[in-house]
């Protein structure tokens, strides 16, 4: 392509001034229109060019992603839209006239729905919400509902919904349904996608079948957190995000089945299936790209000229940010942008002409070298997108699977008969006997990618949190590589890959030479947001995370981030020292963030206990061990070399909330958690926990002391302080207190071996 660096300029200030009309406010009718006649300019243009120094200029790609990252939080009607919206975060009361946009989950302990909200205490408002409430309710998408509440931040697991547009939350009290609003032509779509959805999950069955409609219709609302957590762990979270691949199996297919069809017609009828398809599939990011690309292909073969991949990438991502500027917020655009634009350069680059040399072949060889060929560039894709997708990951999610490349050479090759298969039985649900019988054929590969995502999860080591120190050295050396590939002027296979290798290697020695260092260490850090308090321990290669809170996820989300400082990947052991009806959404928002094996409850003393435990049960599934300890009794649990003392109650009769106290102890040093009122409470098992540890955390949690609590008592010669100086009395004990306040609510504790 001639002139490539004009024709990028010109693309690059078309993203650009799309993406500031939408930013500072200018209606899709004049952005839309000036996008599409320069679109159409550009190709015109473009396909009468020759293809050369194409890969000079696809920096371009990322000035134009920094240009538009620093334009939505540099200004614009975005950041004006976010400042709004977090402005209203207070204690005072509004009502609002909402309309339901996505229902997000509705059960006993709670609900919560994304809204439109139409009125603010009587005045017209156009704003978006995540509404949570207290109680299950039936509201359904288009529902019309009038709320009393109150404004909030956003938690770590509402802040997803930044790229829908929602900067805020609302807590509410009441909600009254009004009426429903009538459905226009994507809520039919919509509905059409939920039905075929859910006759194609009945069909397959099981889990798998929830599968088979992630895959073949974007709805994922049915697949399991854990579920999601494997295909993470497993670096093969994109067989489920529809993209590329769910298109290029689609159009391939029609291909084959109309191709006694003109091409002219064909290419027309795969624009509109394409179009259709990113409809019934939700309009995504992922798979707005993917069909953007798909239909600029199909332009270039209607006319007869052959579209340019990087070009169409860079357009596509161009009219995704003018069009839905809250993309940008997101990392599904820029995994989708930056994996596409890895196996653009890449893949083409290694032709494996070096390896398979031009011959006359017989057909069983050709064939044997057709497969190997494939495998390898299964392999080359999947390592160009994990390279190139690093810093996002690094950003976004703080790791990485040891196992992408891998997995993906048989993962792809199953989901792409999976997603065949799963399609046609959607064709045929309504027929009985085809429908069966083609669900029942899905089901097969399925189950086979089900098992193969589930056993890698389950490897040690499978997901490499990049916290490590040495990490940031080998994102650099990723970057360096990434540069390397994108302005150099031919590209030598030979020392990409030499460079690739090394610096893979370098990691796993690495790795393995860090975590060979700390396997004989044991940390712990104690963090405390409130009345609520999270202690991690780290030994041994297991995880502890002992909770104890008021059950919001504010406790679990401080210690997901303390896992992450303690360069793990799951938690081992989640042990709650009490239960609240709010703990049932916060460990169902838990395991889709981190695995977690194990969870140790205290058995029901009341009915609320009950019905908790009975939650949080079916929440989890059989998908993660949950066991039971009685915290009336002396109960304990040893795992390697660390002992955990069960929590116990030490009630007191001035307060209907108990005393709880536990312990941790490794090769002779406890550290002991007791709540302020310790002493106060006489009680044996307490005061020895208190009195004969080496280490002791005066907890904020449970009824505040009547008087400072003495540390003349404790024989330990560090005290970590969850609240302020006033609730301890340091009379008669030589230390001086670590006050949790003063290092941002979290202490680090190193274990000293006797």
């Amino acid at each position: 392509m001639k002139n490539v660096q004009r024709i990028l300029a010109a693309a690059l200030a078309l993203g650009i001034a799309c993406f500031a009309c939408r930013a500072y406010g200018v209606s899709l009718a004049i952005t839309v229109p000036t996008a599409s006649a320069f679109v159409v300019a550009l190709f015109l243009y473009t396909f009468f060019t020759s293809e050369k120094n194409i890969k000079r200029s696809i920096a371009a790609v990322f000035l134009a992603a920094a240009f538009c990252v620093l334009g939505t939080f540099g200004g614009g009607a975005l950041s004006s839209k976010r400042a709004s919206s977090e402005a209203l975060v207070s204690d005072e009361e509004h009502v609002l006239e909402c309309r339901v946009d996505e229902t997000l989950y509705s059960e006993s302990y709670g609900s919560a729905v994304v809204a439109t909200v139409l009125k603010k205490d009587g005045a017209d408002e156009k704003i978006k919400v995540y509404v949570r409430f207290s109680f299950e309710n039936e509201l359904c998408e288009n529902d019309v509902f009038i709320a009393s509440g109150t404004f909030t931040e956003l938690d770590e697991y509402a802040r997803f919904y930044d790229s829908d547009g929602v900067y805020v939350a609302f807590d509410a009290s009441t909600a009254e349904y009004v009426s429903t609003d009538a459905a226009d032509v994507f809520d039919s779509i919509n509905d059409f996608r939920n039905t075929l959805s859910a006759k194609l999950s009945s069909l397959v069955g099981g889990k798998e079948g929830r599968i088979a409609s992630a895959l073949a219709l974007g709805d994922r609302s049915g697949v399991s957190a854990k579920q999601k957590l494997d295909f993470k762990r497993a670096g093969a979270s994109h067989i489920i995000a529809i993209s590329g691949m769910h298109l290029s199996v689609i159009i391939i297919a029609l291909r084959l089945m109309l191709k006694s069809i003109g091409r002219k017609k064909l290419d027309i009828i795969l624009m509109a299936v394409t179009l259709f398809y990113m409809a019934l599939t939700g309009f995504s990011p992922s798979v707005c790209r993917a069909g953007i690309m798909m239909i600029l292909f199909l332009t270039g073969d209607l006319i007869g000229e052959k579209s340019d991949g990087i070009t169409s990438l860079f357009i596509a991502a161009a009219l995704i940010l003018a069009i839905w500027p809250n993309a940008v917020y997101g990392a599904g655009l820029w995994l989708s942008c930056a994996a596409s634009l890895g196996i653009l350069v890449v893949v083409p680059a290694f032709k494996m002409t070096f390896l398979f040399p031009k011959k006359t072949d017989g057909k069983f060889k050709a064939a044997m070298k057709s497969a190997a060929k494939y495998v390898l560039t299964l392999i080359v894709a999947s390592a160009a997108a994990q390279l190139f997708t690093l810093p996002v990951l690094f950003c976004s999610f703080g790791g990485i699977s040891a196992f992408a490349a891998v997995s993906g050479i048989v993962l792809i090759p199953l989901a792409e008969i999976a997603l065949a298969l799963s399609l046609i039985t959607c064709v045929f649900s309504f027929v009985p006997v085809l429908s069966v019988i083609f669900a029942a054929l899905a089901r097969l590969p399925l189950l086979l990618i089900t098992a193969i995502t589930g056993k890698i999860s389950s490897i040690e080591g499978a997901y490499v949190s990049i916290t490590q120190p040495f990490a940031i050295y080998v994102i650099a050396a990723g970057a360096a590589l990434v540069a390397a590939i994108l302005l150099a002027k031919k590209l030598d296979r030979r020392l990409i890959l030499a460079v690739g290798a090394a610096t893979v290697i370098a990691f796993c020695v690495c790795l393995a030479v860090f975590n060979g260092i700390r396997v004989n260490e044991t940390d712990m850090i104690y963090s405390v947001s409130g009345t609520s308090e999270s202690v991690t321990v780290s030994s041994g290669g297991n995880v502890f995370v002992i909770d104890s809170s008021t059950g919001g996820y504010a406790a679990l989300g401080a210690a997901v981030d303390n896992v992450n400082s303690l360069y793990a990947e799951e938690i081992d052991y989640l042990i709650l020292t009490h239960l609240h009806v709010n703990h049932i959404s916060s460990i169902k928002r838990l395991i889709t963030y981190i695995k977690v094996n194990h969870i140790v409850l205290p058995t029901a003393e009341t009915e609320n206990d009950a019905l908790v435990i009975r939650n949080i049960t079916l929440a989890v599934g059989d998908e993660v061990d949950v066991t039971f300890y009685n915290r009336a009794e002396d109960a304990s649990m040893e795992v390697g070399d660390v002992k955990i003392i069960l929590p116990r109650y030490a009630t007191l009769k001035r307060s209907a909330h108990p005393v709880i106290a536990f312990a941790v102890e490794e090769n002779g040093y406890r550290v002991s958690y007791v709540g302020s009122s310790a002493v106060e409470a006489k009680n044996e098992y307490v005061n020895d926990i208190y009195q004969n540890s080496d280490c002791v955390i005066a907890a904020v949690h449970g009824p505040k002391s009547s008087a400072p609590l003495p540390l003349r008592y404790t024989a330990a010669q560090t005290v970590v302080v969850g609240g302020d100086a006033e609730t301890v009395d340091t009379d008669g004990w030589s230390g001086e207190p670590i006050f949790a306040a003063d290092k941002s609510g979290t202490v680090h504790i190193k274990f000293e071996n006797k």
